[in-house]
């Protein structure tokens, strides 16, 4: 037998999410985890005469943003978020009751950002995946995080609420230093259950 490397050419907006390959007369069973570089999805094969590879694709993956207030608020002010894809920041903006989604996503890490306005608290952050699993961002003293890490892989659909009320309309705002630690890190990271 002989080591061939084997590749598949990936086209915009689709991810591979596997590979078989198989020999003889046998079904492609043995599952192998392509390996992704530069537009181009590789698998080894140690050829044991005829040998059968074939790749699985999907649409890649999608993360949606909705933007809510906790019950009794009211506002049309618009509330600014960062999308990051580990490369690139894109801001953009949400009023209550809107959405947006990003999708045709590679495999990989993507970052979520509200920019909390002053004289709101993000109240809560919710994510769901396709497969219904949910994932709660712990509110602990001063309030959950505001940004949340998300794992696409195998073309996961991701559904991130974002909720905030107005606790102290006209008061004194009691969260000067709940601010401090905002540079720690993203507090909530999100992985779907069977990646493969």
């Amino acid at each position: 037998g002989s080591n061939y490397s084997v590749y598949e050419e990936l086209q915009e907006g689709w991810v591979v999410d596997h590979a078989t390959v198989g020999y003889g007369d046998a079904d492609p069973s043995t599952v192998e985890d392509p390996y992704v570089n530069e537009g181009r999805a590789y698998v080894s094969v140690y050829t044991l005469g005829d040998t059968h590879v074939n790749f699985y694709n999907s649409n890649g993956g999608s993360i949606t943003i909705i933007k809510q207030l906790a019950e009794g608020d009211e506002s049309g002010e618009s509330f600014g978020f960062t999308f990051s894809d580990g490369e690139i920041n894109s801001p953009f903006a949400l009023v209550a009751g809107a959405s947006t989604t990003f999708d045709n996503l590679n495999d990989g890490y993507y970052g979520v950002e509200e920019i909390v306005p002053q004289g709101w608290d993000l109240a809560s952050l919710t994510c769901t995946g396709e497969q219904g699993e949910d994932w709660f961002n712990d509110v602990g003293e001063n309030g959950p995080e505001s940004d949340v890490e998300i794992l696409i892989s195998g073309g996961n659909d991701i559904i991130c609420t974002f909720v905030n009320d107005e606790p102290n309309e006209g008061g004194d705002d009691d969260n000067d230093d709940d601010n401090d630690d905002d540079d720690d890190g993203p507090s909530l990271q999100i992985f779907p259950e069977n990646p493969t």
